[in-house]
């Protein structure tokens, strides 16, 4: 019972008893088929036993609708293009009473109903699936108990798909049929590879939830790299553009564990998987966790290569104000990246060791959430600073060593800039890109650059490789090249590719990685064999 814009005609949408999302509405799902029935594979899976989160008392405000059912959801980056799906679907069938599921990296429509009879299996609810349309082979779907929740509408926010070939957010509008509450239900996978565009679809998701009306849960992989130990200061600066304003509050789990693992032991130790509230959903009582199974670390060619991320909502319970705490901003330290705002440092390959996914309750807590913006006493420094983590170069361009990096807010000593003015020169003679200095003095010496660096570039070995026969560039027409992989000629639809199957080495991948050549996300694919 698929949901998606090329495989249904245009049903009639229902009307909203409340505001509708600020974004072009999409045509309500409507059609109700006959869902696909669970594998020998998912039927053995129930052994398997869900983690149980803590579930606390309160008493809910005055005149507020109020149900005893928390809302349940569930974030999971499934990467089907180097996962098997009756797997997957086996892993989501082993969780109990999860009522929405967001999923990314889903490679085809035919694995939606797999994953459908997955979110049933021992279920009382009946499940309903939502494709969305962008994302090529990296697409979004959205699961949800159609005998809980009314679908109002769908969409997608097309201008956060920045590049027009990554993933739109995916949008739910649903009402719960147990207490009236009607909310908005999104589904993201931001930029990995491409950092200002990451960025920008950060900002764009900031300004669109501020001031929202609805309730708004987000669940995903957002790339925001928040370091298990040191994360306050050591992140991507992506999160603090969404959450800016407090528009967005992550639903921060007690104990933190990385959520994804490339190579063994796990090369980065940190959470790219999150649930965020927005609107009145911030108010209302909340808890996540990161789900843990035995033996899911390192990933099979069976198994996906990140860890779910389980929520529960009260929308009747609404907390208590706490006193908020000064703006967790990050604080990155200088390495040469290809884009000239900084990413973290690489952490010591030693694997966490994490809990295993059990059925006892944790003690009971308050539920942790990001900090959220406050005055500070901090002064404001006088002249030109950066507006965010940068890189400072030998000269203007990147094709010049990092020597330095400027913390967000510091001040900087501008004297004099390039002949195209996109780079400004520091007193110290290091070199910074103008769009990451805020004040600068609009009348500048234009400064003699030095030498550029005489370093060969690395060259691109191809090698043989065994059947099937390699692509070669020559044999395509330039239409028929998958622009993905700018040096190499893949042919478009050309099935789900291994390096083993291509002779090119060490080729770089700039931005989407429809057949995941680049595993570690360096930029650079098939690093070996």
């Amino acid at each position: 019972r698929m949901a998606e814009a090329s495989l249904r005609p245009t049903p009639t949408p229902r009307p909203t008893a409340t505001a509708v999302p600020t974004a072009t509405p999409r045509q309500a799902a409507t059609q109700q088929p006959t869902a696909a029935s669970a594998t020998p594979q998912q039927q053995s899976a129930r052994s398997d036993t869900a983690p149980v989160a803590l579930v606390e008392s309160r008493t809910a405000s005055a005149g507020q609708a109020v149900s005893d059912e928390a809302i349940t959801v569930a974030g999971w980056n499934i990467g089907l293009d180097d996962a098997d799906v009756d797997t997957v679907a086996a892993r989501i069938g082993a969780f109990d009473g999860v009522d929405l599921w967001g999923l990314a990296e889903v490679n085809r429509p035919s694995a939606v109903p797999a994953l459908e009879a997955g979110a049933e299996l021992g279920e009382v609810g009946d499940f309903a699936a939502v494709l969305g349309p962008s994302g090529g082979g990296m697409r979004l779907v959205a699961l949800y108990d159609d005998t809980r929740f009314d679908l109002l509408e769908w969409f997608e926010l097309e201008e956060i798909n920045t590049t027009g070939n990554a993933r739109a957010p995916l949008v739910l509008h649903l009402r719960d049929t147990l207490s009236g509450e009607q909310f908005l239900f999104m589904v993201n996978h931001l930029y990995r590879s491409r950092n200002e565009e990451r960025h920008t679809q950060a900002q764009m998701l900031q300004e669109w939830a501020e001031g929202k009306a609805l309730p708004v849960i987000a669940v995903g992989d957002y790339n925001f790299d928040w370091e298990v130990q040191g994360g306050e200061a050591v992140h991507d600066a992506g999160y603090d553009l969404m959450t800016e304003g407090s528009a967005w509050e992550w639903v921060r789990p007690p104990q933190l564990v990385t959520t994804q693992c490339s190579g063994w032991p796990c090369r980065y130790e940190s959470v790219l998987d999150f649930v965020f509230a927005a609107g009145p959903a911030r108010e209302w009582r909340a808890e996540s966790e990161i789900i843990v199974a035995p033996g899911d670390f390192p990933d099979t060619l069976e198994t996906s290569d990140h860890r779910p991320v389980l929520a529960r909502f009260w929308p009747g319970d609404v907390e208590v104000s706490a006193p908020v705490a000064p703006p967790v901003r990050s604080l990155l330290l200088p390495t040469p990246t290809p884009d000239e705002r900084l990413a973290p440092p690489e952490p010591a390959p030693t694997q966490t060791s994490a809990p295993t996914a059990t059925s006892t309750r944790p003690p009971t807590a308050t539920p942790t959430r990001a900090p959220t913006a406050a005055p500070t006493d901090t002064p404001t420094p006088v002249g030109p600073i950066a507006n965010d983590g940068a890189n400072l170069r030998s000269g203007p361009g990147t094709d010049y060593p990092v020597v330095g990096g400027a913390a967000p807010g510091q001040a900087l000593a501008v004297v004099g800039r390039n002949d195209a003015g996109d780079w400004l020169q520091l007193a110290d003679g290091a070199w910074v890109a103008a769009f990451l200095v805020d004040g600068a003095p609009s009348e500048l010496a234009v400064a003699e650059a030095p030498p550029l660096p005489t370093a060969e570039p690395e060259p691109v070995v191809v090698e043989a490789a065994p059947t099937p026969a390699p692509v070669r560039a020559v044999e395509q027409p330039v239409s028929d090249c998958d622009p993905a992989y700018p040096t190499l000629c893949i042919p478009r639809n050309s099935g789900d590719l291994d390096c083993g199957d291509i002779g090119a080495r060490r080729f770089p991948v700039p931005g989407a990685d429809p057949h995941r050549f680049d595993g570690d996300n360096d930029g650079v694919g098939c690093e070996s064999g």
